[in-house]
């Protein structure tokens, strides 16, 4: 529960008990809005617009290699600066790092489009939970709207909203596969 909507069920329930009708009424108006009211409520995930990814098999990508990949780009006036290889911990492959100053993009390289695939399959539907290799489940904070693109042996996560950059991603490696709406 929320800190604000928690205050606010505090201080309508202690209203209630001073016999209080209109607060009665807010409770029964707001809580269902904020979140449930009762002791026995569970907290939920904040909710995105409804996105649903398509299938995981690998597209026929128009590059094939992060340096490919970060040339077309340039190629379109899309320009990222290198930011280096990570190891990011979540995927099996370090990524190849891009930046801008308000959006980034994560490139892995894996040995086949089979196992690029199957760490695609390790994404939740709005990317910010990855199933590991070990089967541990990881929360991800991204620091803006994650994207993910699967294309051949490439496994890109785009963290921003700039309609061209999510259009050449989709012309370079086929359709978006998991995260926020575009």
């Amino acid at each position: 529960m929320s800190s604000r909507a928690g205050k606010l069920c505090s201080v309508v329930a202690s209203a209630t008990e001073r016999g209080l009708v209109a607060a009665v009424l807010l409770a029964a108006a707001l809580c269902p809005f904020l979140v449930s009211c009762g002791p026995t409520a569970t907290p939920s995930l904040p909710v995105s617009p409804r996105f649903t990814p398509t299938p995981t098999t690998p597209a026929t990508p128009l590059v094939q290699t992060a340096d490919e990949l970060h040339a077309s780009l340039a190629q379109r006036g899309l320009e990222f600066s290198s930011e280096g290889q990570q190891d990011l911990g979540f995927l099996e492959v370090p990524a190849w790092i891009y930046g801008r100053p308000h959006d980034s993009l994560q490139v892995h390289e894996y040995p086949s489009a089979e196992a690029a695939a199957e760490a695609l399959a390790r994404f939740s539907a709005n990317a910010r939970i990855i199933q590991e290799a070990d089967g541990n489940r990881t929360a991800i904070e991204w620091l803006g709207s994650p994207h993910v693109f699967a294309g051949g042996s490439l496994l890109v996560v785009y963290v921003g909203t700039d309609r061209q950059v999510l259009a050449a991603l989709e012309e370079l490696l086929g359709p978006q596969r998991a995260g926020e709406p575009p």
